[in-house]
């Protein structure tokens, strides 16, 4: 399940999550509003993984396009004004200057792989906090 980060591009990736939820009926639009809808398609993506034996690679490329969509999501509210953007150093990680990072493809495949235990809410919500300073990870304290 390695990244491919040559042909890592986060914003054709996401347009490819845009599509694929159109195809279910779904319109995301980047917004805060579409994380309880993400996690809708990731919630059944996850039953196809265990119910109906969706393959670990067909799996991962879901988690890849889907988590590259979560990440452009928190990107476009906020996280890019406070100084995060994509890595560039293969990892697709969502960093700032500080050395903050954030994994939300490694997230996405998490909640695909084990379910909602691993829901990408509580990433939405702990990045938008980074960001706009209402959670410091130096002293683990804020609110969420």
């Amino acid at each position: 399940m390695a990244n491919n980060s040559k042909n890592f591009d986060p914003i054709a990736l996401s347009q490819k999550a845009v599509e694929l939820a159109r195809n279910l009926n779904v319109e995301l639009t980047f917004k805060e509003s579409d994380i309880p809808v993400l996690s809708a398609i990731l919630d059944e993506t996850h039953r196809k993984y265990f119910e109906e034996g969706l393959n670990d690679d067909t799996a991962w490329g879901l988690a890849v396009v889907y988590g590259a969509y979560l990440g452009e999501t928190m990107l476009r509210n906020g996280m890019a004004e406070k100084g995060f953007r994509w890595s560039d150093d293969g990892k697709a990680m969502l960093i700032n200057d500080d050395e903050v990072a954030l994994a939300p493809i490694r997230k996405t495949y998490k909640h695909i792989a084990f379910g909602t235990e691993e829901h990408i809410g509580p990433m939405y919500k702990l990045g938008m906090a980074v960001a706009h300073g209402d959670f410091d990870l130096d002293t683990m304290t804020g609110k969420l």
